[in-house]
Parts: C-alpha cells; structure tokens; sequence
C-alpha cells in the first residue's frame, strides 16, 4: 500500500473515531438531561390537586379527564411498552384491576404519544388484563404537568382531583396489598397474590 494510501486509512480511521466520539457525548448529555427533567418533576403526594384535562386515545380518539362532576376516582397507570420495569409492575396492576370496584374507579393508562399506538395495542393485548379499552398518550408537557415522568407510576385520584396514594416504580408486596385495600370492595379479601418483585 503506498504512503498516500495509508494516510488517507489513517485519516478516515480518525474521523471515525471523532464522529463516534461526539455521537457519545451528545447521547450521555441527552441522558443527562433527562434525568435533570425527571428529577425536577417530583413524584405527586397524597393531597395534591390535578386539574381536569383532555388528551388523545391511541386511535386518535379524544378522552376528556374531568374532575368537575366526576362520580368515581380514577387510577392512573403510567406504563411504557419498551420499558422492562413496566413488564415487572403489569401482573400487580393486573391484580389491582381484577380486584378493584369498577363501580368506584375508573382505569386510565398512560403512555408517550411517542411510542407507537398500534406497538402499544399489541403489547396490552399481550398481557393477562387488557388495558387498552382507555389508554392516552401524553407529550411531555402533561408528563411534567402531571408529575408523571416516570415509568411505571400509579395515582389514585379522588372524584374531586385529590390524590390520595401515589407510587413511582415498581411495587413491593407491602405496596401491593395497600393498593389492593384501597380500591377493593369492603368484603373483598386484600392477598397479594404474584411472585416477588424488588423496587427501584
């Protein structure tokens, strides 16, 4: 190979490497300040108030979330289709769903408008409890409104807007038998039932 040659694979071998290296920093200061963003939007707390909003369905349908003449609480199930930890909550809200008074509460699920819809269908009809009868998707300024930035979370909203329990990440047995009690109607058992999981 002649001396031009092997500058010019010198030289290409180096731009490579610069190009990657830049593609690096430029994703470790995305990640970065996702994390600043998700830091900064704390977790709800028993007591605070959410305002009435509407958002669009995975077929493009519009839901309105209106907490102004409301007569059943809300659970709000913040859940993504490409998130393993999501994978680790699904059989406790499954349990959460099939114990809860339907007459009382009403399911909500909430993914990103940037995740595929029809990903999404598939992935919550691929699950034991289907979620995909009122599932929304929301950009992330309602995430941030919300204070629902994270993956999976789970909100208990009274009829009024009030949250009375919220968790972010996954639940530990004691975590689940709290949900269970409080959406259950009174003659129903609180098991925990399902293998256990470790939190975040």
């Amino acid at each position: 190979m002649s001396p031009l040659k092997i500058r010019y694979a010198a030289f290409t071998v180096a731009a490579a490497v610069v190009v990657t290296n830049i593609l690096l920093i430029s994703q470790n200061l995305a990640l970065r300040e996702q994390l600043r963003t998700i830091q900064a939007s704390p977790s709800l707390k028993s007591g605070d108030r959410i305002a009435s909003f509407s958002a669009p369905g995975l077929l493009g349908e519009r839901h309105q979330i209106n907490f102004e003449g409301s007569a059943r609480h809300r659970i709000f199930m913040r859940l993504s289709s490409a998130c393993p930890y999501t994978d680790v909550q699904f059989p406790y809200w499954c349990r959460l769903i099939e114990t809860a008074d339907l007459k009382r509460f009403e399911i909500v699920g909430m993914v990103d408008e940037e995740e595929d819809p029809f990903e999404v269908l598939g992935y919550l009809q691929s699950q034991a409890c289907d979620l995909s009868a009122k599932v929304i998707r929301i950009d992330t300024e309602l995430a941030q409104i919300l204070h629902l930035s994270i993956s999976p979370s789970t909100v208990i909203v009274n009829p009024e807007g009030i949250v009375e329990k919220s968790w972010s990440g996954m639940w530990h047995r004691d975590e689940v038998r709290e949900a269970i009690r409080l959406v259950a109607p009174e003659s129903q058992p609180t098991s925990a039932a399902g293998p256990t999981r470790y939190g975040n």
